[in-house]
């Protein structure tokens, strides 16, 4: 039977690089907390290079793990995003295998993974690998919160109201419906001291989310019976919580608008929402629609003026119905 002798010059080696590779972490980690970003993300990658010839011991699976999370998150605020979704890929997959033998030790930073890849997933508009992460990360948060703090119940709420928002975008609206349902039931039943915002604004929004949906399904009577939940829901909190209260009565408008075609009615809800919160691009884009529809031309060309203004990137960032009314696929009044 033949030996392995271990070689202490290998050993001494990888403990050299370990510890190279832990001072080169804690230097990124002061960098990127400075702010300096290409100081960190170098240091960073100089810290993972010394790790990955640091041996397979558990100190050393785990700062590889830490240095990939660390790269992911410096990659998405530098909007290198292919190269961030490589760094949280390569940080989930050691975390995973790490939590084979414990998995309640690593929960924390599974989740914490995921979380970073779902934004980054996000940002390339993948809409698949966003609803994995979320749906895996839904797990993670409700074992958390039962074994180890009730205050994860916030980060559960967000990450099923995420989750409800993928199966709508993908139209698996039924899917969708029952987790918004699940939603406004989880809120009601977690304790108001785990929230950053009263419970109504938090209902008020899941009221909304799923108005949206229903009208996107062509379900137009019930929509609007979740659009008058919601603003019922959130008035008296709307001087405090002006953009929420905002979104609530812009989607109001657009059920008003494409609907009902009331557009008298829809121009009410949306000047409302511009004046409790005057600086959003989005609400004067909707305004640009409803004049359109009036025949009022020349005021919809200075709505898109107004949005133009106030966000100069708004139609690559966020889309625009209003530029495609004016300049894409224009149309006139509408009766």
């Amino acid at each position: 039977m033949k030996m392995i002798i271990s070689d202490p010059r290998k050993k001494q080696k990888e403990k050299l690089m370990l510890e190279m590779a832990q001072s080169l972490n804690r230097q990124a980690f002061e960098m990127h907390k400075a702010d300096h970003q290409e100081m960190a993300l170098m240091l960073y990658k100089k810290a993972l290079t010394y790790s990955l010839q640091s041996g397979d011991s558990e100190e050393a699976e785990q700062l590889k793990a830490v240095l990939n999370y660390h790269l992911a998150g410096i990659c998405y605020e530098c909007n290198n995003i292919k190269k961030g979704i490589f760094y949280g890929t390569a940080a989930l997959e050691k975390y995973r295998k790490m939590a084979k033998q414990d998995q309640d030790r690593w929960r924390m930073q599974i989740a914490s993974t995921l979380e970073s890849l779902a934004l980054l997933y996000i940002a390339s508009d993948d809409l698949e690998h966003e609803r994995a992460c979320y749906a895996e990360l839904l797990s993670h948060y409700s074992v958390l919160e039962i074994r180890a703090d009730p205050s994860f119940a916030r980060q559960k709420i967000e990450t099923l109201n995420r989750l409800a928002f993928c199966d709508s975008k993908a139209k698996q609206f039924h899917i969708a419906e029952a987790e918004y349902a699940e939603l406004v039931e989880m809120i009601n039943l977690t304790d108001e001291q785990h929230f950053t915002s009263p419970r109504d604004v938090l209902l008020a929004v899941a009221y909304e989310d799923t108005a949206r949906m229903i009208m996107t399904m062509g379900e137009p009577y019930r929509a609007k019976e979740w659009f008058e939940r919601a603003i019922k829901t959130i008035t008296p909190h709307e001087k405090k919580f002006r953009s929420v209260a905002a979104r609530i009565l812009d989607g109001r408008a657009h059920y008003e608008m494409r609907c009902s075609q009331n557009h008298m009615q829809a121009m009410h809800f949306i000047d409302k929402a511009i004046e409790l919160d005057p600086t959003d691009a989005d609400w004067y884009d909707t305004r640009g629609q409803i004049l359109l529809r009036l025949g009022m031309r020349e005021q919809a060309f200075a709505m898109w003026d107004k949005v133009m203004d106030l966000e100069p990137n708004h139609r690559e960032i966020y889309g625009s119905d209003l530029y495609n009314d004016l300049f894409v696929n224009p149309i006139q009044q509408q009766h």
